[in-house]
């Protein structure tokens, strides 16, 4: 059986593993606050493009190809094996999805955090390198109506 003093002793030594990942959790919190809030600033409202984060990775860890292509916007220029090509529509995007969605794309779009999002008002970057881009896409000339997509995949 172990004393009060080595139990407190036990718990000093743990003291800092457990403030440092609290503080962790307190600083990703603050993060996501503020890429919502920079969200809001430059569209009007985060939610929209949250969701359609969580989608993605969603989509993409769960390999449904075809939800991907459905949150691309076309026509895009893509690589595909090393060539630049110009992809009109959803069939030609997923007849080339594993040179499109290329394994270095799939670890960017996974590993990316919210909370670490870089948001612009041309669009919202996934990766370290901007491998992926979703922005709003105007539905009509007046921009009333807005629809989420995938606007540039840079592999």
């Amino acid at each position: 059986m172990m004393s009060s003093g080595r139990i407190s002793l036990a718990l000093l030594a743990l003291l800092p593993s457990l403030l440092c990942g609290g503080n962790a959790v307190a600083a990703q919190t603050d993060a996501a606050g503020a890429v919502d809030a920079r969200l809001d600033a430059l569209y009007g409202s985060h939610q929209a493009y949250r969701d359609f984060f969580e989608t993605l990775k969603q989509n993409v860890a769960h390999g449904r190809k075809d939800r991907v292509a459905a949150m691309v916007e076309y026509p895009i220029t893509v690589s595909i094996n090393g060539v630049k090509q110009r992809v009109k529509n959803k069939q030609r995007f997923l007849a080339n999805y594993r040179s499109i969605i290329t394994p270095k794309i799939e670890k960017a779009i996974r590993d990316q955090q919210y909370a670490r999002l870089f948001a612009r008002d041309s669009g919202i970057m996934i990766g370290s390198q901007g491998e992926v881009w979703f922005s709003e896409i105007c539905e009509k000339a007046d921009c009333k109506a807005v629809r989420i997509k995938i606007i540039a995949i840079n592999n």
